[in-house]
């Protein structure tokens, strides 16, 4: 009964500067070779780490004229479901199959995934962006995930906004 969607509460969705693993066009179908080549750059063993998905983050954010560090929360917010769903190092195989349609190991994930682990990995990501962005303080990032996801995911007592304000554990 418990249906996953990877169309994100205020997400954008697919936009110029994404990762693009999907055709810009009407049939928007799975670029199998534009896949292969960001994992190879990302993912060199077959798994992406939490490194690189930082750093596909930060590339996919830099390719926008118009994204912004709301965008680089957004986005690790995104990227903390699939990483508490498959794995920290999440197996490439694994996510072409899901991109291609297979959605059982992605709903088996969101089956034991708990908001509080999203909470923790989201933080968790962000930091990594944050170390990895040479112009942009851990504090800024941590700062914007209030305005990305505060006052929706803190509604009736939850507080599970990921931002320094409201879980500031996570950020010690």
């Amino acid at each position: 009964d418990r249906e996953f969607s990877l169309a994100f509460f205020k997400s954008d969705g697919d936009h110029h500067g994404t990762v693009d693993f999907f055709t810009n066009d009407a049939n928007g179908e799975f670029d199998a070779a534009h896949f292969d080549a960001t994992m190879a750059r990302f993912a060199p063993n077959g798994r992406l780490a939490i490194d690189g998905i930082a750093s596909m983050i930060i590339e996919a954010n830099n390719a926008d004229p118009k994204a912004s560090d709301l965008d680089l929360v957004k986005s690790a917010g995104e990227w903390a479901l699939m990483v508490c769903a498959l794995g920290t190092e999440i197996d490439v195989a694994e996510l072409r199959a899901m991109y291609q349609g297979d959605s059982s190991r992605l709903l088996a994930g969101t089956a034991v995934a708990t908001a509080r682990q999203w909470v923790a990995m989201t933080a968790r990501i962000t930091k990594t962006i944050a170390e990895q962005k040479a112009h942009t303080t851990t504090t800024e990032l941590a700062m914007r995930l209030h305005s990305a996801f505060g006052d929706d995911f803190n509604e009736e007592g939850d507080h599970l906004c990921p931002c320094i304000g409201c879980s500031h554990a996570l950020w010690t």
